[in-house]
C-alpha cells in the first residue's frame, strides 16, 4: 500500500474514534463541542485578550534574554566565513577586554586556553604546515586542519601575540595572521614542524572565546 494512501486511511480511522466517543459522551449529558464554544466566547472578551497579549509579551521577553547569546551568536555568524584568521578571534578577545600590551599574563593564559581548547576538539584550527627552509615556498602550503596530536608538543607563540593589538597598532608594530606561528620549545629549531597563518572555525572558536574569557582575564583558562 502507497505510503499517502496509508496516511489517508489513518486518519480517516483517528476521526471515526473521536466521533464515536462523542457520540458517546452525548449519550452521558456531556457536550465537548459545547466546552469549546464557551471557552472561545469567554476568550474573546477585551478584557481577556488583553490580559493574553501581557502574557504572551512576558513569555516573549523572557524567552528572548534567555535565548539571545544563541540568537545573537546565529545573527553574527549569518555574514561570517566558515573559517576566520586567528587574529580577527584574538581582535575580538581585545575588545571584550583581554590585554595585549606589555608583559600581560591575558596572552599567555589565551595562548594556552587555545592549545587546550585544541586537543580537546574545542576548536579547530588550521594552518600551513612549516615544510621548506623558503618563506616563500612555504606561503604556497594548503591551510589545513592541524593535528590534534601536534599540540602535545607545541603550542602557540605568545611572544608572537604580544605584537597584535589596537596599542601595537598605533605603533606601526602590528603583525598580520601569517605571523601567527606554533613551536615546540623543546627543540632548538622552533620551526621545525610547526604551523603558521592559522585559521579556527569561527561559530565554535568564538563560543569557546565568550565562554572563557573571565578565566582567560583571571589567569584560568582552560
Amino acid at each position: 500500500m502507497p505510503r499517502w494512501i496509508g496516511k489517508i486511511v489513518s486518519g480517516l480511522c483517528l476521526l471515526a474514534i473521536v466521533r464515536g466517543i462523542l457520540l458517546l459522551l452525548a449519550q452521558r449529558g456531556i457536550h465537548p463541542d459545547q466546552w469549546v464554544a464557551d471557552a472561545l466566547s469567554w476568550a474573546s472578551s477585551p478584557e481577556v485578550l488583553t490580559a493574553i497579549t501581557w502574557i504572551i509579551a512576558g513569555i516573549g521577553g523572557l524567552a528572548g534574554l534567555l535565548l539571545w547569546p544563541k540568537i545573537e551568536e546565529f545573527v553574527w555568524s549569518i555574514s561570517k566565513p566558515a573559517r576566520t584568521p586567528l587574529i580577527d578571534l584574538l581582535a575580538e578577545a581585545e575588545k571584550w577586554g583581554v590585554s595585549f600590551s606589555g608583559h600581560n599574563l591575558d596572552i599567555l593564559e589565551l595562548a594556552k586556553g587555545l592549545r587546550e581548547a585544541a586537543i580537546n576538539s574545542a576548536i579547530e584550527i588550521y594552518g600551513r604546515y612549516t615544510r621548506h627552509k623558503s618563506d616563500e615556498l612555504n606561503r604556497n602550503e594548503p591551510v589545513v586542519l592541524v593535528p590534534t596530536e601536534h599540540w602535545k608538543t607545541f603550542q602557540i607563540d605568545a611572544n608572537t601575540l604580544r605584537r597584535i593589538g589596537v596599542e601595537n597598532q598605533e605603533r606601526g608594530r602590528a603583525i598580520d595572521n601569517r605571523h601567527i606561528t606554533t613551536y615546540n620549545p623543546s627543540q632548538s629549531d622552533w620551526r621545525k614542524g610547526s604551523y603558521f597563518d592559522l585559521y579556527t572555525n569561527t561559530v565554535a572558536a568564538r563560543r569557546w572565546l565568550r565562554r572563557n574569557i573571565r578565566k582567560i582575564k583571571a589567569g584560568e583558562a582552560t
